[in-house]
Parts: structure tokens; sequence; C-alpha cells
């Protein structure tokens, strides 16, 4: 410090006119010195570079981590000063806690392990309400409707309509809204007890290999949610530079639209390992996004991290009404603003289903002939169906439609079945009402044997019967995967899109996000699948 006290009255004395002097001493050490309108001599900037690395040396840590830990002792100083508190218990648990949630060998598996344990509960508590929804959009409702419009001797094309465009394109999607409130459940008990921001300080170090700071987890942990929040959130980052590859890197976050698409695939095809294929999933959207930002910081944006300064809450134990109302706020918003895609889609996706008017055979509309069309393209990715393509398609406008476009496509043959079966009122709410306390018996039976009351029972999956076999014979396990590892990187939504055009203020980054997301997605998913027929 004396050193470059020296150096600078000696070079440059006019510094400590325009700013304070233990200010630029500090700032010229860290590196972290910023003003357009002062040029520093080059002799000062060596010796500050000097200096830093001697420091580095003898206390084995990098001069940022120095500095900021200084910086909190000082504080802590005057904290332990001026306040005076009856107990220190809550402060005493958080720093055991932090020495076990932050440990650097400890902390990165603990969070993958409550990752997986999220997912784990997720599918297991979600399952009894998903199969109830099936049964009584399938068996209930679907036959009201069909039944209602036979009554009235409605067309043919308007019972078509009803049972494969609404019920069969937005019913298959709603069907695993369940799925989302549990994961929301989990989400806001890790939110609320004060891990979350733990995670975001976890990942700083880690960030900061890339050229970025823990500012550009938080984008990210909310890309998990959606990806549209997730892309204005980058706002909060100073540095042009590190906003733009944060951004870039929020699409690869798997959101809560993909996961119902992968729910009835593990459904279909991962029974008994679904939360490792999700979680699996969800780090290979993590590792590519890092490797993007890896491999542009590199060429192209060659940022520096900047520090990252995050206040860690007290652990706390989350309220009931705090967890369920934001699981319930998150859930509302996905049905509210993705029905509005899903249903619109399904309109349009029917309607292409149907033209030219009296087509028999799907593969012969105006969709099927344009999903051929670009079908050949994923044929060495495994699954080059026209069916596949066309729900790919459909899933640049929102992913959950990729879901929504195969009931379109395989909802007609359940017809049929709805149109033979009649069902009264009272019988229909009876049947819901039954199906709606024997899922809440099923909850409790798997909490129980989660605590090891009584023994688990075996249960077979029956959602989305119908669509399941349909698409079990086109797919296999090795297919449906690489099909989902598609589904993850290639292009979000579009909604997404345009809030990466809004935000960064570029037609050209979001080009690049684009073409990015489609050659990414591409890649992996012919490695994938290609890789898994040399091991399979």
């Amino acid at each position: 410090m004396i050193e470059l006290k020296q150096t600078i009255e000696k070079i440059q004395p006019v510094l400590f006119d325009l700013v304070p002097k233990r200010f630029l001493i500090v700032s010229l050490i860290e590196g972290s010195f910023r003003f357009e309108d002062i040029e520093i001599n080059e002799e000062i900037i060596k010796k500050a570079e000097e200096i830093r690395k001697n420091l580095e040396k003898i206390y084995k840590k990098d001069i940022s981590t120095l500095i900021i830990e200084e910086r909190y002792s000082i504080v802590i100083s005057i904290y332990e000063q001026c306040v005076k508190k009856d107990t220190l218990k809550d402060i005493d648990t958080t720093l055991i806690l932090d020495k076990i949630f932050l440990n650097k060998v400890l902390g990165l598996p603990i969070f993958l392990f409550l990752a997986w344990l999220m997912f784990e509960f997720t599918f297991e508590l979600s399952a009894p309400y998903v199969d109830w929804l099936d049964n009584s959009l399938s068996n209930v409702i679907a036959v009201w409707a069909v039944q209602g419009l036979a009554a009235v001797n409605a067309p043919e094309w308007l019972k078509s309509l009803v049972s494969e465009g609404v019920i069969g394109g937005v019913g298959f999607v709603l069907v695993f809204v369940p799925v989302l409130f549990f994961l929301y459940i989990f989400m806001g008990i890790l939110e609320g007890s004060g891990y979350m921001s733990r995670a975001a300080f976890l990942m700083d170090r880690f960030m900061s290999f890339i050229g970025l700071s823990g500012k550009s987890f938080i984008p990210l942990i909310i890309g998990f949610g959606c990806n549209v929040p997730a892309v204005y959130a980058t706002r909060t980052i100073e540095n042009p530079k590190e906003k733009i590859l944060t951004a870039l890197m929020v699409p690869f976050m798997s959101c809560g639209a993909r996961l119902t698409v992968f729910a009835f695939f593990v459904t279909a095809f991962f029974t008994h390992h679904k939360a490792l294929v999700i979680l699996s999933l969800y780090l290979i959207g993590i590792l590519v996004a890092i490797s993007v930002a890896f491999v542009l910081q590199r060429t192209y944006f060659k940022t520096e991290s900047q520090n990252f300064i995050l206040e860690l809450p007290p652990y706390r134990l989350p309220t009931f009404r705090y967890v369920m109302l934001s699981a319930w706020t998150k859930t509302r918003a996905f049905i509210i603003d993705a029905g509005t895609f899903i249903f619109a889609t399904a309109m349009i996706v029917w309607f292409l289903l149907n033209v030219p008017f009296g087509v028999q055979n799907k593969e012969d509309s105006l969709f099927g002939h344009l999903s051929k069309t670009i079908a050949p393209i994923f044929q060495p990715l495994g699954f080059g169906y026209w069916e596949a393509s066309g729900a790919l398609l459909t899933g640049f406008v929102a992913k959950e439609v990729v879901l929504s476009t195969m009931g379109n496509i395989y909802a007609g043959e359940t017809l049929e079945k709805q149109e033979q079966k009649h069902l009264s009122f009272q019988e229909g709410i009876k049947e819901i009402g039954a199906g709606f306390v024997n899922a809440n018996i099923e909850v409790g039976k798997i909490i129980l044997s989660g605590f090891g009351f009584i023994g688990e029972e075996p249960k077979e999956e029956e959602t989305n019967t119908s669509l399941l076999n349909a698409v079990r014979q086109q797919f296999t396990p090795l297919t449906a995967y690489a099909f989902l590892v598609f589904l993850l990187l290639y292009t979000p939504c579009m909604a997404t899109i345009f809030a990466i055009k809004q935000e960064l203020n570029s037609w050209k980054w979001m080009g690049i996000s684009v073409a990015i997301g489609l050659t990414v997605a591409w890649i992996l998913s012919f490695l994938v699948y290609n890789i898994g027929k040399l091991i399979l």
C-alpha cells in the first residue's frame, strides 16, 4: 500500500486530487478502478499488479476474496461493538449449517442431492393427482362433452374439435399441472428456508471460471421456473458483456413448460428412474449453458468476473402459507399464460390435421405433409417420424405445446370410445369425487411409506393410456431420451426469444441465441443417440 502510494506521488500525484487516496489504492490493487476520463500511468498499473501478485502468493487467495474478507471483518467488528443481542442462537445455528452447505467439498454434492430429492418427491407425490386428472378428463369430462354434442345433433367436425383439439390437445398438458405444483412447493421450501441464496453464493466461484459472477446465477435459477422473467432479470447485471452471456445461457435452463413433456416421457419409458432422468436433463442444460458461455468468453467477449456481494439470510423454517401461496401463484400463472398458447396452438394444429377436410389419415393432412418435409433432419437423431417432427415444429411457439400436438395427433383414437360410453351427471361427479379421495389416500400412503410406517405397494402407470401406447410404439427409451435432449436445448418459446430481443435491444443476439440453440440441440442429440446405440 505504502509503495503504491509513493509511486503515485512520484509519477502521477494529480490522481490524489481527483480520487480519494484509499479508494484509489485499493481499487488499483483490486484491478477494479474504472474511470473513463482518468488515464492511469502504465508504471502505476504495473506496480499495482506486482503488489497484487505478491499478496496472492503470500495469502494463497485471489485479491478480490482478500479484500472482501477484510471489508466484512471491519463491518462485523463495527457491528459487534454497536449492536447487542440477548441471544445468538439463530446466528450460531446459521453459522453451523453454513459450514456444511457452503463447504468447498460437500457444498456441490449436497446441492445435487437436494435437486434429486426434489424431483423424486415431486413425481412420487404428484403421480396420484396426475392419474386422477387424466381419468377425470378422459373418462368423464370428454364423455360429457361428446354426449352433449350428440344430444344436439352436432356435426362430426365439432365433435372432433372438442374431443381431439380441446380435450386431446389442451387436456394432455393440463394433466401434468400437479407435477409443476409440487415442484413449486419444494422450490418454495428451498427459497423460504434461505438455501437458494446459498446456492447462488456457492456457484459464484464456479461462475467466475467462465467470466461471470454469482449475479448471473440468479437469473439462471429463475429460468428453471420460466425463461422469460429470467431474461428480464439480467438487467440487474451492470457489465454489458456479462449480461449478454447470461441472456444466452438462460434458454438452456429447463423451464416448467419443458417439465410437462419430460414428465410424460419418463412415465412412458423410465418409470423406475424418473427423478434421475429428469435431473440428468437439468444438468445437461446447465453444462451446455456453461460450455457455451465458456467458449464465447474465451473467443469473443473476454469478460472479467466482477465481485459478487450477497447478504445471506438466516435459515428459517418457511411457513405453510408462504410455500402454498408461492406454489399456487406460479402454477396459476402457468395455467393462465401457457393455457392461452396451448389452446390457440391446439386449434391451429387440429385445423391443419383436418385439411383437406375429410382426410382420413392424418399423415396425409397439410400438417402431416409439412411435418414429413422436415422429418429427415431428425432421422440421424433417431426420431425422424412426422409426428415427432410436427410436435417439435409447434414447440417453437411454446414447449408445452409439444405434448398438446401429440395429443391432437393421437387423440382421434379415443373418440369412438367416448361416443360409445354413457355417463350421467351424477355418475360423473361421483367418479371425480371418488378419484380425488383415492388420490389423497395414495399420497398419504406414499408419505407414510417414505417414513417407513407402511410398505410401498407396487403401482401401475395409467396416465394418458392411449397416448402412452401410441408413443411407445414409435419411440424406444434411447430415442425418447435423445428427443428430450433436443427438446431441452433447441430454440426456446417465442416469448423468450422476443424477451432476449427486448432486453438486449438487438436482433443480432436474438438470432445468435436461436442459431446456437438449434445447432447445439442437433449435435448433442446426435451424440446421445449414436453413442447410445454403440453402448446398448
